[in-house]
């Protein structure tokens, strides 16, 4: 536990300052260049790494504005998929250059969110005196399974609006790699439903072990689970 929490620390710490680092190098490139994609590129660098900082201040503001205790574990697992979304696979171009990066970051992501969907049925299942699932095994994970394809869903919402209006590539309907050709008809949507496909499969695996955990034991992810606070002041602030 404290090896996690430490971990955690360095974590933000790393996290927040490769951020800076890279606002602050791409500012300069900015100022110092004048070839257009170049510009083109730096500005880019600028906005994921604004975001990803944005990332690490999503946990605490949650904390505290809903007196939650977020679980170190998931904590460190959100901040790890966010730095290989952002910094690795957008910065680093991974989603062009490792052609399964996408495909590995959608099936886990889905395994994830579907935790996050167990959790919060925990919420309002648990009080501070007992652990007792009040809601059956089989709608708890139905629930979770249906929280983490419909986010998935939401994501694609996003990436689509981000290419509408930016020009980007995030649902993938053109190549990657110069002369950037469009795909057509049927593989222009290939991207789009691999991903919400891969979200189910990662979703299915963690509601398939969360039931029988649940039918057994009662409760599922004890480890993974987000609680509610009784006072304010237990609140992590370390962050």
């Amino acid at each position: 536990m404290v090896k996690t929490e430490r971990f955690k620390k360095i974590s933000y710490f790393t996290i927040r300052a490769i951020t800076i680092i890279l606002v602050v190098w791409s500012i300069i490139d900015l100022i110092f260049t004048n070839d257009d994609s170049t510009r083109s590129r730096c500005a880019f660098i600028i906005f994921q790494a604004v975001l990803l900082f944005v990332c690490t201040t999503i946990v605490p503001i949650v904390e505290k504005s809903w007196k939650l205790e977020v679980p170190d574990v998931m904590e460190v697992v959100f901040l790890a998929f966010a730095m290989a979304h952002m910094l690795l696979g957008e910065i680093g171009n991974f989603y062009a250059t490792v052609p399964w990066w996408d495909s590995m970051l959608h099936t886990i992501s889905g395994g994830i969110i579907a935790v996050l969907g167990f959790s919060f049925v925990n919420i309002l299942n648990n009080n501070s005196k007992s652990l007792n699932v009040i809601l059956s095994p089989g709608f708890i994970c139905f629930f979770s399974l249906c929280f983490a394809v419909a986010l998935g869903g939401i994501w694609e919402i996003f990436e689509y609006l981000m290419d509408e209006f930016t020009l980007s590539n995030m649902q993938r309907y053109q190549e990657s790699l110069p002369p950037y050709n469009p795909f057509i008809g049927h593989d222009a949507l290939n991207d789009t439903m691999k991903d919400l496909m891969l979200d189910f499969l990662g979703a299915s695996v963690i509601c398939v072990i969360g039931y029988f955990n649940l039918k057994k034991h009662k409760n599922s992810f004890t480890k993974w689970q987000i609680v509610k606070v009784e006072k304010e002041d237990d609140i992590d602030e370390s962050k």
